[in-house]
């Protein structure tokens, strides 16, 4: 496929989400697919459930991870115009006591990597790969739990206040880089590539969580330990703000430089969870483990506000989206995923679908499947995604052998 008609299929692809002159189009995707079926990325400012699957739209929620994990993921963005064009990501996640980090491609290059594709063109002969990919690391902090694990470490009994309450802030820092450019809709094919970046950006983010009802009691009359297969309700309110400072990537060639559009989200989160209880346990073996939930009903509203810089001090915004957001999950085996997206005075609306499928041993380890079907621009096919998740609880581990 020339380049210049992958470039210009991604620009079209994405103008129901971004302004034609948007800079390093693959900070426009989110590497989760679990969250691409709930809406996508804009409704999963406050997924706190995720294991900090959710943290490329919100960091904060990296300080909900507990061992290591690893996701993969991948999509053909246009098959039907074009079979080269993809997004992939690969991540890593290391977490606990209420710290946790998400690496891919930094500070090393072989710990994960988030590049967008366009596949091979040729220059004068040559076979030239052309892409835009994303070096990042972020890292999450729950104030709440660390502050409490602190204490326990100097024989101080909390109050445990992280069961009802915490507060979570994180922060991630990204490299952008590109092989490919305005140079790509020149008239002359022999034009050859152009190279943009890199440029350094920064997000930021914000979680606040709340469980009002626990174990058949309200957070003013709680028990000190609830029985295991209770009802658990919880509230969260995420803010995610993406690509600070205000930057343009710069091309070669005398080519004029693109801004990079900021995002800002705003997430709200409902979640109802029941526990496992200990006949049920029993009865089902090394399927669940201490952590493990029977089942659990989550929805997610979100706003996303996309905005770029203008020569005067105020910014530029479009039209906000928003994005609406439900999962149903069964034992952390399978799980049915349905999301909305709208455009506000737009013309751009859809919905999502997605699911899972995985098995996990005793809470200690455990890998799933993931499947989304995103809406797509009128006129072009939606594209399904795919990933592959991986974790490995040592702090559940180290626990089962201390008994």
């Amino acid at each position: 496929m020339r380049i210049g008609s992958a470039w210009i299929v991604l620009m079209v692809m994405c103008t129901s989400r971004v302004e034609a002159q948007s800079g390093a189009i693959v900070l426009q995707f989110d590497p989760s697919v679990r969250d691409s079926g709930m809406g996508g990325w804009g409704a999963s400012a406050a997924n706190f459930w995720t294991n900090g699957e959710s943290s490329w739209v919100n960091p904060a929620l990296l300080g909900a991870v507990r061992g290591v994990g690893y996701d993969y993921s991948r999509v053909q963005l246009v098959p039907s115009l074009a079979d080269d064009i993809f997004f992939t990501a690969e991540r890593f996640r290391l977490g606990g006591f209420g710290v946790g980090v998400s690496l891919s491609g930094k500070p090393l290059d072989r710990l994960g990597f988030t590049r967008l594709d366009y596949g091979a063109s040729e220059f004068n002969g040559k076979s030239i790969s052309l892409y835009e990919d994303v070096d990042s690391w972020a890292v999450g902090v729950d104030l709440v739990r660390t502050v409490e694990n602190i204490m326990r470490t100097v024989h101080v009994v909390p109050r445990d206040l992280a069961r009802t309450f915490d507060v979570s802030i994180g922060y991630a820092t990204k490299k952008v880089h590109a092989f490919v450019g305005p140079a790509n809709i020149l008239p002359d094919p022999n034009a050859g590539p152009s190279e943009g970046g890199p440029v350094e950006l920064h997000d930021r983010g914000l979680l606040v969580r709340f469980t009002p009802y626990e174990g058949g009691s309200w957070f003013h009359r709680r028990l000190a330990t609830p029985e295991r297969g209770s009802l658990q309700f919880n509230v969260a309110y995420g803010l995610g703000i993406q690509n600070q400072p205000d930057e343009r990537i710069e091309y070669d060639r005398a080519l004029p430089s693109n801004p990079i559009a900021r995002f800002t989200h705003h997430g709200v989160a409902l979640r109802l969870a029941r526990g496992v209880s200990d006949l049920r346990a029993e009865q089902l073996g090394w399927l669940v483990g201490p952590r493990t939930e029977l089942w659990s009903l989550s929805t997610a509203v979100g706003r996303e506000i996309e905005s770029y810089p203008t020569p005067g001090s105020d910014r530029s915004d479009r039209k906000p989206v928003n994005r609406y957001g439900f999962e149903f999950e069964f034992l952390d085996i399978v799980a049915l995923r349905y999301g909305y997206i709208e455009e506000l005075g737009g013309e751009f609306d859809g919905d999502s679908f997605g699911l899972s499928a995985g098995l996990n041993y005793r809470g200690f380890a455990g890998v799933r499947y993931d499947y989304a079907s995103v809406p797509q621009a009128e006129g072009l096919p939606e594209p399904d995604r795919h990933a592959v998740v991986t974790y490995v609880d040592g702090l559940e581990i180290a626990r089962a052998l201390r008994r």
